[in-house]
């Protein structure tokens, strides 16, 4: 599961584990408090998705602005197939209680299962090696507290790898 899911059951979880058998709850309370765990986690479930910003592979002139709400992502789906070059840069601010020093990076930057360092602050990434074979980038929200990261002016662009085959590109059959 995903940190924000985990902190979403594990708040759920708090608020049954306090409960004892003494405490004769009736079943208008059990209910309300279901009603509440369910509530939960439809709204979990909206907030893990990721986001798809606009896309804007290599078009330097399109810087995108965005959020991301605590544990959650955007994505990115117009990348080469193939292995590519990438540089990467935006600024990241955050904003919320209790944000105004976290002194912890802000974004997770990944392709896929591969991530870049232990996450970033204002990332600015040149020449990282795009594996083959995945087409996402993907941006997470790192904080743990109610903190949402913005992003702001950025940019991507991965182009692929002399040699290395686009999703474009075909083998060439010899008959």
């Amino acid at each position: 599961l995903k940190p924000f899911w985990r902190r979403q059951w594990h708040r759920v979880l708090l608020v049954f584990s306090h409960l004892h058998p003494r405490d004769h709850l009736g079943a208008q309370s059990l209910h309300s408090m279901l009603r509440l765990a369910v509530f939960a986690s439809l709204v979990a479930l909206v907030w893990a998705a990721c986001t798809t910003p606009a896309e804007n592979n290599c078009q330097s002139a399109y810087a995108v602005d965005f959020s991301l709400h605590e544990g959650a992502c955007a994505q990115f789906t117009d990348l080469p197939l193939g292995l590519a070059k990438c540089n990467i840069s935006a600024i990241t601010e955050i904003s919320g209680h209790l944000c105004w020093y976290s002194g912890k990076k802000d974004v997770d930057i990944c392709f896929g299962h591969t991530c870049y360092g232990q996450g970033a602050i204002s990332p600015n990434i040149t020449g990282w090696t795009k594996p083959a074979g995945t087409k996402n980038l993907t941006l997470t929200n790192l904080h743990t507290h109610v903190c949402t990261v913005e992003v702001r002016s950025f940019m991507y662009c991965c182009e692929p790898i002399s040699g290395g085959q686009d999703d474009t590109d075909r083998p060439e059959i010899n008959i």
